[in-house]
């Protein structure tokens, strides 16, 4: 399972450590591409490179997102459930508390 990866089984605690890690990426760029549009010092090197530290970011984040689906036992396209709002809600929380499927599923062991 690479960090890359849309197949395999991601646990919680794999979850929460990307997550939580990708979301500092994209706050970190935010702020640096801010502070530079502020001082008037923005290049074109600058915004290119947050613009593909973004979308590695969101990558990811995605590819944890959809490991962490199958390993509760569930298809990656149950992530478009998360932009339901209320019910997306739910989702959420179960990606975020609930345990892993125990042994095997059909996305592979655990």
């Amino acid at each position: 399972m690479g960090l890359f990866s849309f197949s395999g089984r991601s646990g919680r605690l794999n979850y929460w450590g990307i997550s939580i890690i990708s979301s500092l990426i994209l706050i970190g760029l935010a702020i640096a591409i801010d502070s530079r549009i502020q001082t008037g010092e923005i290049g074109v090197a600058a915004l290119t490179a947050a613009f593909f530290g973004i979308i590695l970011s969101i990558w990811v984040n995605l590819a944890v997102t959809v490991r962490r689906f199958h390993d509760r036992g569930k298809s990656g396209l149950w992530y478009f459930a998360l932009l339901i709002p209320f019910v997306g809600l739910w989702f959420a929380i179960e990606l975020m508390f609930f345990g892993s499927v125990d042994g095997a599923n059909d996305y592979g062991s655990y």
